[in-house]
């Protein structure tokens, strides 16, 4: 499939707002909260550690999360939001691409049908919000653990460090003079392309449920530096006319003692084989560094 990132908007921070105001922005209430909806095209459910290259508004995916950090390196942190609080925005027509893409993403991939064209804004609920992250410390432990092949990538490319995923979305779509559109069963195939196998239930003829996992936001990073003894990890906590702005949040080590003592390396296994980089996919070209 496409591995390309179709939409990268905002950057994520460290914690999603509780979010009651129906009113609020998708799109500009996540940005203002440090997040960005991402929408990646791959059917991983993991998507924390995976490697992204290129621009802002034009990303790329270098490497699947478990190619270079493993599931048996334990470095993955799960967090569940309370059940209690709702995760609920407007999303006006200029945003519409956003959640289309949203919904496109990932394994079940929902379309828009012949008469979305008709929906000029909509009512977005994320539910069963969750969040998956890679532990700094563990990090800071075990990267000299890393093949040597995705240590050399990571000098130049972003990574996923923590992503904020549902179990489910809701929408309540609206037409051009705010009225609720119908969504019985006979009309919902008119706005949405939804594959066989895909779960969902309608709602008072005017709201569905897709009961399908996706990612819809991450935190980005950067692990880069010129001393042999260790690399920094920085985090990108917005964007700015189109470049990353980074900061730094701790150091890595990158040799043990003994290393020091030998002058060996830590990983002797050149790793796996990741594609070859072209210059649009280095990270740096499109970021600050604060």
């Amino acid at each position: 499939m496409d591995k390309s990132i179709l939409a990268l908007l905002g950057l994520f921070a460290c914690s999603f707002s509780l979010l009651l105001d129906a009113q609020a922005s998708f799109v500009g209430e996540v940005e203002k909260d440090g997040y960005i909806p991402m929408v990646v095209a791959s059917e991983a459910t993991t998507v924390s550690g995976m490697l992204i290259g290129g621009a802002p508004s034009s990303p790329s995916l270098i490497a699947e999360s478990t190619i270079c950090f493993t599931e048996e390196m334990k470095l993955r942190k799960v967090t569940a939001f309370k059940s209690g609080q709702r995760f609920l925005y407007t999303v006006p027509q200029e945003e519409l691409p956003v959640v289309l893409a949203l919904l496109k993403n990932g394994s079940a991939s929902i379309g828009a049908g012949i008469d979305f064209y008709k929906v000029k804004s909509l009512k977005l609920e994320l539910i069963g919000v969750s969040s998956e992250s890679i532990e700094v410390a563990r990090l800071q432990g075990l990267y000299r653990e890393i093949a040597e092949t995705c240590k050399q990538h990571l000098g130049v490319v972003g990574l996923i460090m923590q992503t904020l995923q549902v179990e489910g979305l809701k929408l309540t779509l609206y037409d051009e003079n705010d009225n609720t559109i119908s969504l019985s069963s006979s009309d919902l195939i008119r706005y949405f392309q939804i594959p066989s196998g895909v779960r969902y239930a309608i709602e008072g003829q005017t709201q569905v449920i897709f009961h399908t996992p996706k990612t819809v936001a991450v935190k980005l990073g950067r692990i880069k530096g010129d001393d042999d003894d260790q690399q920094l990890l920085y985090i990108a906590a917005r964007v700015v006319l189109g470049k990353y702005i980074f900061k730094k949040i701790a150091s890595i080590p990158t040799k043990t003692a003994a290393s020091d003592a030998t002058g060996d390396s830590e990983s002797l296994l050149s790793g796996p084989e990741l594609r070859d980089l072209e210059r649009h996919d280095l990270v740096d070209l499109y970021s600050e560094f604060e």
